[in-house]
């Protein structure tokens, strides 16, 4: 039988009495009002920095049916181990806000997959912006982070992806030159290489970014910019697809080749 997963903050794992506890009053109601677990039931947490603890729920504050802010369980562990499920190649995609739910699809989606990280970026063609000093709200930069950590735990993996804050597309492009060893970007309607020749061309690079375009596109400037640090264009195929639809399509393609 499938057991249950969670992620915990690292900080709620001690070591010293091989004890977990679980704060969250969401994931609490998950636990015990949803999956109605209870003190003797076994489940897997997770430390998000990839270890997994089976545990045993020792005790609980939460009341029947009410679930207190202050509530907590605690549960138990023999031993952690090394968990699986991560991709041996670290894939980075940045794609726009999406209206309405398309991007929060997206983000579960992609995490699924296996990306390592996720990255709103803001072009001249997005639908969405935020004005340069307007952060995004911590409601919405909260829902996304949940919607990555379920599907992180549906999907069995070690780690949580990395979701950014919206960036404009020169940091963002300034930032992979740094940190990404191989950079593509999507180019509609151009003589560009395909993505599975690319992906046969990088001589096992383990650290990959693609860069997917508003619905207008890139333009020539964003285009320029890129290429000045060191992104290369490539093709998704013959057919326009949505932003979404080309950053999970992206996505599968470089997993499934060098996903090893």
């Amino acid at each position: 039988m499938r057991r249950s997963r969670f992620f915990v903050d690292p900080n709620s794992v001690d070591l010293t009495n091989k004890t977990i506890s679980i704060d969250d009053p969401n994931q609490i109601r998950q636990i015990l009002t949803v999956l109605r677990l209870r003190v003797g039931d076994e489940l897997d947490i997770l430390d998000g920095k990839g270890s997994i603890f089976p545990c045993k729920i020792e005790s609980s504050t939460a009341a029947k049916g009410k679930i207190r802010s202050n509530d907590r369980i605690i549960c138990k562990f023999e031993e952690a181990s090394a968990a699986g499920g991560e991709c041996t190649v670290r894939v980075t995609i940045a794609l726009p806000v999406l209206r309405g739910t398309r991007f929060e699809w997206a983000l579960e989606k992609l995490t699924e997959l296996g990306v390592a990280e996720i990255v709103p970026i803001l072009l001249d063609r997005s639908v969405i912006t935020y004005d340069a000093e307007d952060n995004l709200s911590a409601t919405k930069f909260q829902r996304w982070q949940s919607i990555v950590r379920e599907a992180s735990e549906q999907s069995e993996r070690a780690l949580i992806p990395n979701v950014v804050s919206p960036e404009k597309f020169a940091t963002f492009v300034k930032r992979q030159e740094l940190v990404a060893a191989t950079k593509f970007i999507g180019a509609e309607r151009a003589d560009a290489q395909p993505i599975n020749d690319a992906v046969d061309s990088t001589s096992g690079a383990r650290n990959i970014c693609i860069a997917i375009g508003a619905e207008g596109g890139f333009t020539d400037e964003e285009f320029a910019l890129s290429f000045t640090h060191g992104f290369a264009p490539i093709s998704l195929g013959k057919r326009i697809l949505r932003a979404e639809t080309a950053a999970l399509y992206a996505a599968s393609v470089l997993i499934s080749r060098l996903d090893k």
